[in-house]
């Protein structure tokens, strides 16, 4: 070793040794949330340049933290939008403002700040929704 430079420190930590092995490592240890599967229309409104856009999509998954959905318009990561939805234990659809933070086929959204009533109603939701197993929502939103 050269003088000034940094040893580099020893990991002890075993590498997966198969493709099976590393996903579940990465997909199981990066979820903060469990994930619920919710397919219904999303109403997404952004404001672009000083000018409302509402845009429609359908969603795919949905968490305490977020939720994923599909749709043909485009947004941007880091874009700040509202979202509107139903829940299949609400008579009148959610609204919740989120930011978009991954787009790769899905759009993923992390919810900001939340009222106690609105986290009421997703764990109310989240009683009467399929739980996805982690393997199968590898690929859409984290956190």
């Amino acid at each position: 070793m050269s003088a000034g430079s940094v040893p580099k420190p020893k990991t002890t930590a075993e590498k997966p040794k198969t493709m099976a092995e590393l996903a579940a490592k990465y997909t199981v240890a990066s979820r903060k949330w469990k994930r619920y599967a919710l397919e219904t229309v999303v109403k997404v409104v952004s404001v672009r340049n000083s000018t409302k856009q509402m845009i429609f999509g359908r969603t795919d998954n949905l968490s305490e933290g977020g939720l994923a959905f599909f749709s043909p318009q485009e947004l941007n990561v880091d874009e700040k939008i509202q979202l509107e939805f139903e829940l299949p234990t609400t008579r009148t659809p959610l609204k919740v403002e989120g930011v978009v933070v991954r787009n790769n086929g899905a759009y993923g959204v992390a919810f900001q700040e939340m009222y106690a009533r609105q986290r009421q109603e997703l764990q109310r939701a989240f009683e009467a929704l399929p739980l996805i197993p982690v393997l199968q929502y590898s690929g859409t939103i984290n956190g």
